[in-house]
């Protein structure tokens, strides 16, 4: 089984993003809430370290489960 990842490009970015959404599952507010550190491979090329914080936005609806929904707080088309 291959990990799994998503590629988005400048295209796919759109809006900034406010610190709540709208739900199309349930359609109460629901809180963005930022990822943690990431990590990017440092300038030699071997080494990782700390990159920026929040990198991701997500949201978590009780009864559809946790959504991507943004990158570099902008909204995901």
């Amino acid at each position: 089984m291959s990990d799994p990842f998503i590629a988005v490009g400048p295209e796919n970015l759109g809006e900034p993003l406010s610190s709540t959404l709208t739900c199309p599952h349930c359609g109460a507010e629901h809180a963005i809430e930022h990822s943690g550190p990431s990590k990017r491979l440092a300038a030699d090329g071997v080494t990782w370290e700390a990159g920026p914080s929040g990198l991701l936005q997500f949201y978590t609806c009780p009864q559809a489960g946790t959504f991507l929904v943004g990158i570099e707080n902008r909204r995901i088309r």
